[in-house]
């Protein structure tokens, strides 16, 4: 089932058919990033980010088509499932746009899907990592409420991969 919203984006579940693009448009999104690591270690990330199928067991990988077209993508999981949130928490992990239509909303629209997810599941908190180098990234996850959890960041070689949380008990952020 696809879901429109305000930003002419419509919102789907992904289907093992469209793995294979979507591993596609994560990888070409996350590209950008490569240079903030190194060989070996961006190598076992982009393994990690490609493998679609192997997070489809315990997430849900969303899609944000415009015009028919693939311009967004974003996993989310209604469960602890190895990211180490407790289970007052759903998750997301991740988020990718493709270059040509950031600022069209896209991350928005997914980003309101997952809370959306999160809320109708009964959970009270949304979390996410990101790092410091996911700057765009980092200035929306700010924008929209979420807030630093030190104590469930983690160590990928050098790189902290910095925990962030969506308190949805709070009043309601803007992420229509």
């Amino acid at each position: 089932m696809s879901r429109p919203n305000p930003h002419g984006v419509t919102l789907r579940d992904a289907t093992p058919e469209d793995y294979a693009v979507a591993a596609e448009l994560l990888l070409a999104a996350y590209d950008e990033y490569r240079h903030h690591m190194p060989p070996e270690r961006w190598e076992r990330y982009a393994q990690d980010i490609a493998d679609v199928s192997g997070r489809a067991a315990g997430s849900t990988l969303i899609l944000a088509e415009l015009k028919e077209r693939l311009v967004g993508a974003v996993t989310f999981t209604s469960s602890d499932n190895g990211e180490h949130w407790p289970s007052t928490h759903a998750s997301l992990r991740l988020l990718a746009v493709h270059s040509e239509a950031r600022r069209l909303g896209v991350a928005q629209a997914l980003m309101a899907e997952c809370v959306r997810r999160t809320r109708a599941l009964g959970r009270t908190h949304l979390g996410l990592h990101t790092t410091a180098f996911m700057a765009g990234a980092r200035a929306l996850y700010q924008r929209l409420g979420f807030r630093p959890v030190p104590a469930q960041n983690m160590q990928f070689g050098t790189i902290t991969i910095e925990a962030l949380e969506l308190d949805l008990a709070s009043p309601p952020t803007t992420v229509a």
